[in-house]
């Protein structure tokens, strides 16, 4: 069965223009359809038709043509590349990735049970729609998570090739966000959620387990609540990249201050 009117329909809900409008050299990337969230919105409507693309992939889908070049025009599911390895360090190096995201909570799908519905479910952990569902405002909660995930990709981009829900964020007893190897924050309002991410230097990685991360919190840091929801990272020497990781966030803090939200 051809999927490709199917194909055509979704993309043209997306792009908000008639499906007659839609052809090989329509634009559909994120000059056309702005924001991660969409972007993904758009794909897992997409799987629900019948294609499914590697994410790793997505950064090269351009036009309606590459999509259906990538395999729906017969039906069939995109090649899924090999991930891209990691480019190895010179000896005795060490890098440290920070990673920042800010979403719009309205661009995640409204649903009536989060637990069913495709998007929530290609992106988040049961775990996570656990958590989620149980907060005050579960789309600002999941806006936060997602852009926590986009943070970690862009800290460390060995994270771009996993899908959404093998990045699972987990929960100290205080309520911080835990990730292995990595020190994170999330804080949102009703409109916009805000992520930063920074990899643990060497050595470091064994504090990011509950365990560690609840014996070792930074009361400097973790002390900091933002629009009700902790703001907190696991204990590392405070360096020059800790200095520069709070001076991101108070950075970042200071725009939304002048956005008024």
């Amino acid at each position: 069965m051809d999927k490709e009117p199917q194909l055509r329909s979704i993309v043209a809900v997306f792009l908000k223009v008639p499906e007659s409008q839609v052809h090989g050299e329509t634009v559909i990337d994120r000059t056309a359809i702005p924001g991660s969230i969409l972007q993904n919105r758009l794909y897992a409507k997409l799987a629900e038709a019948g294609l499914e693309v590697e994410r790793a992939r997505r950064v090269g889908i351009r036009t309606y043509g590459d999509l259906l070049a990538l395999g729906a025009a017969d039906g069939g599911s995109a090649v899924r590349p090999e991930p891209e390895r990691p480019r190895p360090l010179p000896a005795g190096a060490s890098a440290v990735g920070l990673g920042v995201d800010l979403e719009l909570v309205a661009n995640l799908p409204e649903a009536e049970d989060y637990w069913t519905d495709a998007f929530y479910q290609r992106h988040f952990a049961p775990e996570e729609i656990a958590y989620c569902v149980l907060q005050a405002d579960p789309r600002a909660s999941f806006a936060g998570r997602y852009a926590a995930k986009e943070a970690i990709m862009k800290a460390d981009n060995a994270w771009m090739s996993k899908p959404f829900d093998a990045i699972r964020i987990q929960d100290g007893p205080d309520g911080r966000p835990l990730f292995p190897g990595m020190a994170l924050a999330i804080t949102h309002t009703g409109q916009q959620a805000l992520a930063v991410a920074m990899t643990l230097p060497a050595g470091g990685a064994a504090a990011t387990t509950a365990a560690h991360r609840q014996a070792l919190v930074d009361p400097a840091i973790a002390g900091v609540r933002v629009a009700g929801e902790p703001v907190g990272a696991g204990r590392i020497p405070m360096t020059g990249l800790v200095a520069w990781l709070a001076l991101a966030c108070g950075g970042l803090a200071l725009v939304l201050q002048i956005w008024g939200i």
